[in-house]
Formats: C-alpha cells, structure tokens, sequence
C-alpha cells in the first residue's frame, strides 16, 4: 500500500495501517522481526519524511486489487457471443442439365418440346446456344435474402405430321426472395435442423422463335412477366460435413401455375466452402394472348444439378 498525505499518521493509523499490510504480505506483527516492522513503518510515512513506499508483490497486489484482477480476465461467454459475426455471404455457381417436356408457341404455331435425359449430353454439345446459371444468398440473424438467375438459349428439332418444325427459345428467369428461420434445432452429434418458410417473385423472359421447315413460315414472339411463389426450405446435417436438404414453392401471377421443387445433399468443408448436388423440377404453364399474338410456354424441366458453394 501507498499513502502519499503530507501530514502526520497518527499512531493509532499507524497501528491499523501496519496490521493490514502485515495481513496483506501473509504474517503477523507479533511473529515478525523488529527490523521489518520498521521498514513497513518507514515505506508508510510520508515521501517527504522517509523514504519511497514499498511497491507491493504482484500477485500480492493482483489478489488485493479487484480493478487489476478484472482487467486480466478473459472475456465472458457473452462479450465474445455479442462479437460473433450474425451474418454471412453465400454464392453457389452451379450446373442444371433438365429434360425438357411440353410445348412452346408463338403467333398461333406451337410446337412440342421432348428432350429427354439421355440425350441432354448431346444437346449440350449441339442444341445448347449459351447457358448460365447461380444462386446466391445475404443471411442476417434468422434472416435469408435469396437471388437466383439462369439464362438458357435453346435450339430444337421435332417431326410432326406437317413436316420437320425447329424451335429457338431464349429464356431468362431472375428470381428474388425472402426467408425466415423458424427452427434452428441441435440434434446432437453436430448436427442441426433448419425450417425456413420463404415468399419471392420470378420474373421470366421468354423469346421464341418456330419455323415450319419447307414452309418457308417463320414466327416469333417475345414475352416476359412475373409469378408470386411461397414454401418452404430445409437442411439437416452438419455444420462442417454431410448433409440433404430440400426445397418446395408454388405459385402464379403472369403464368397460369408454377412450381419448383428440389431435393439434394451436400457436404461442408472448413465453413466456406461446400459440394452440393441433387435433382430439380420447375413447372411453369405460360399462355398469353390470342391469335398472331400468341405466347405459349408449357414447360416441365427436370434433372440433375452440381455446384460449388462459397461462403464468406
């Protein structure tokens, strides 16, 4: 202890202070020696009067001082969860090779779409015009904000009763959403249960292109519009290792009906990077208009899908 007071200690002080100090440093005055009672004594007087005080042991004074004991403990369980990051960034370029079935229309020629899993490897080399397509999500607290986009063009050839018909469709579908996590459930063993029901938009665009091969007929149209759609979403797995998820929503608003579904598993590595593959559906049944005006989209696409998911 130090005392830096300009005026004299009183004995009685004096007495008092050399018995908490004696307590402080772990002996009694009755046991100690005569010459280390007068050393306490003169590092207590005043600076002006006798010499320095004595600085106090560390651990002494670390034990003795709450403020110092404080500042050296670590932080508590609620500091370090109130500095823990709440959100995080995911983008999941991926590949979706679907089957193709229904029919595609414009100005009054509709012709009919059947492109089958078997020959998609072929399509992609010959048929396929441009494709690209991502996924991506912002999650804040419970909070999931979704984007998707694909961008597909395609060239078909189908035999009909009236001659050989060749279809060039251009198809652009941005999708916008919302979701929130209802259940955030710890099953043991490291891995969770996740619910989220989610509500967004889909805009489409859709550019088509029949001709009647011999004919010398060629029609074309473009049309865009924009569906509602709600579900829902889930995961269970591991943080960090395997797990299947799952997805459905429904809706419609410039289409008749639509719905997309998927179902897959994926596996997590290091919190930033996973490997995601499953299989799809999207069923969208687009009519617009009448006569030359015509607009035809009734399309279910079904298949498989791989991607690569970064997280930061």
């Amino acid at each position: 202890m130090a005392y830096h007071s300009r005026i004299a200690v009183p004995l009685a002080t004096l007495l008092s202070l050399l018995s908490g100090a004696c307590a402080t440093r772990e002996f009694s005055p009755a046991a100690a020696p005569i010459e280390e009672l007068d050393r306490l004594a003169d590092g207590m007087l005043p600076s002006s009067v006798g010499p320095a005080p004595l600085a106090q042991d560390p651990a002494t004074s670390a034990e003795s001082s709450p403020r110092s004991g404080a500042s050296n403990e670590a932080p508590s369980e609620e500091a370090a969860a109130g500095t823990e990051k709440t959100w995080h960034i995911e983008v999941v370029p991926y590949l979706w090779a679907p089957a193709m079935h229904g029919q595609v229309g414009a100005r009054g020629a509709t012709a009919p779409v059947g492109i089958n899993q078997s020959e998609i490897l072929d399509i992609m080399k010959d048929d396929l015009q441009g494709a690209f397509v991502t996924h991506g999500e912002f999650a804040k607290d419970r909070f999931r904000f979704l984007a998707d986009f694909s961008y597909i063009n395609l060239e078909s050839s189908t035999s009909t009763p009236l001659g050989q018909v060749e279809s060039d469709m251009e198809q652009i579908i941005a999708e916008l959403g919302v979701a929130y996590q209802v259940v955030d459930e710890d099953l043991g063993d490291g891995y969770r249960l996740s619910v989220e029901p989610l509500v967004g938009a889909r805009l489409n665009y859709l550019d088509v292109e029949v001709e009647l091969r011999g004919s010398g007929r060629e029609d074309s149209g473009d049309q865009w519009w924009v569906d509602g759609f709600g579900g829902a979403r889930f995961r269970v797995g591991a943080e960090e290792g395997p797990g299947v998820f799952g997805r459905f929503d429904a809706g419609a608003g410039g289409s008749d009906a639509t719905w997309n579904a998927l179902v897959g598993m994926d596996w997590r590595i290091g919190g930033w990077l996973a490997f995601t593959g499953g299989y799809r559906w999207l069923s969208i049944d687009y009519a617009s208009g009448s006569g030359n005006d015509r607009i035809v989209y009734d399309i279910l696409a079904l298949g498989p899908f791989l991607g690569i998911s970064f997280r930061f």
